[in-house]
């Protein structure tokens, strides 16, 4: 995935994610839903050209995760996919972590294909950190399955095999920064518990308030959102319509807490299995044109990553 016109390399990003040890610390106990858990990954499939150990899941402003992987086949590895499910301790459906690689001759702008140099050699070990998902884990898991998998041979022969469909969900595409008149957005730091419903095409359709939280949302915040381009989700290759439960914050320049520490009033059991932590940071710079004819400005964070301004590019 890569941000245009604030650019940020596929590289960085993931470095972003994956501070798994730190970005818990600095996350407070208010924003922690997994410290990190490690699990063995269960494999229904034959003949398995791979096998697959240590993989660690973290849970906090986004969730994101690593997986060791070995080729135990006799032939070189230019591209490997793979779909993980997340099941709670009850064996409840928690989410999805996708992770895989592939050579410079195989690369492709999937937000999970990391390089693999020339590839993954007979014996040899690659461990993917590039799980990643805009949706919080609300709880740690407590198992993982492998439902899907491809691999790509350098001799073009192909392994595959797939327990359920590919479903790879949907990102913010195109999303703006926000302007509002001052006495719009409330002055201190405030939270709204939100179901968004997006269409097939990637348009927001719907905006609900489950929760009063901070009081009812502002109806300018609301036909903002509305205006919220998402990359759209898939399953099995076909776009479809999706729910997105999202914890909205206004975090201003005097909270007293950040990104990464300003808690979140609502029990994991409401926000289960998954949601989106999405912010709206108010703009460190204020003396623009804007401010000076009562206006202010917010930035736009899906977790801790800014998107608005940017056109996210797959």
């Amino acid at each position: 995935m890569i941000l245009t016109n604030r650019l940020i390399p596929l590289g960085i990003l993931i470095g972003v994610l994956l501070g798994c040890p730190s970005r818990s610390s600095a996350a407070g106990r208010g924003i922690s839903f997994c410290d990190g858990k490690k699990l063995q990954v269960a494999v229904a499939f034959s003949g398995m050209p791979v096998s697959m150990n240590d993989n660690w899941v973290t849970s906090s402003t986004e969730t994101d995760g690593s997986l060791k992987v070995i080729n135990v086949s006799n032939k070189m590895i230019e591209r490997l996919d793979s779909q993980i499910e997340y099941l709670d301790k009850e064996n409840r459906m928690i989410g999805l972590l996708w992770y895989g690689g592939s050579s410079s001759r195989q690369r492709s702008n999937d937000y999970h294909d990391e390089p693999m140099d020339k590839g993954l050699a007979p014996g040899h070990t690659v461990t993917f950190r590039g799980g990643l998902s805009w949706r919080v884990f609300a709880t740690c898991p407590a198992r993982a399955n492998l439902t899907a998998i491809r691999v790509l041979f350098s001799d073009g022969s192909e392994f595959e095999q797939a327990a359920s469909p590919w479903v790879f969900e949907g990102w913010p595409h195109m999303v703006s920064p926000l302007q509002f008149k001052v006495g719009t957005v409330p002055r201190s730091y405030s939270t709204y518990l939100l179901r968004l419903t997006v269409a097939a095409n990637g348009q927001v359709e719907e905006v609900q308030q489950l929760d009063p939280g901070s009081g009812p949302l502002p109806t300018q915040i609301a036909d903002r959102i509305h205006e919220w381009q998402f990359r759209p989700q898939t399953r099995g290759g076909v776009p479809e319509s999706y729910g997105i439960l999202a914890v909205l914050r206004i975090v201003r320049k005097g909270s007293g807490c950040d990104l990464q520490t300003c808690e979140i009033p609502y029990p994991a059991e409401t926000l289960f299995p998954d949601f989106v932590l999405i912010s709206l940071a108010e703009s460190a710079d204020q003396r623009s044109e804007a401010a000076r004819v009562g206006s202010e400005s917010f930035e736009v964070y899906f977790g801790t990553i800014p998107v608005s301004g940017s056109e996210v590019v797959w």
